[in-house]
């Protein structure tokens, strides 16, 4: 399978999206009365780019696992904020 290689251009775009995706993340958890979670294992301030396959797997588990923990409640809040702002953007 060859290699592709993103643009500058895209690159930016998809931190910019990264970003706003961890922004409403982050205002969805204020919204619902809870602090966002502290980053385990490294992740923070990684822009969802890993050195392996295996890290963003478990990234995607811990996440996976931080809302499960959450009420049903709480979920439909967060999608329903996550809606809000997509609308808005």
């Amino acid at each position: 399978m060859p290699v592709t290689h993103r643009s500058d251009e895209e690159t930016e775009v998809m931190q910019i999206s990264e970003s706003l995706i961890r922004d409403v993340v982050q205002n969805v958890l204020a919204q619902v009365g809870t602090p966002a979670p502290v980053a385990a294992k490294g992740y923070e301030r990684r822009h969802g780019v890993f050195q392996c396959p295996d890290e963003a797997v478990a990234a995607a588990r811990e996440a996976f696992e931080q809302l499960s923990a959450r009420t049903i409640e709480d979920r439909k809040r967060i999608i329903d904020h996550i809606r809000r702002i997509s609308i808005d953007q």
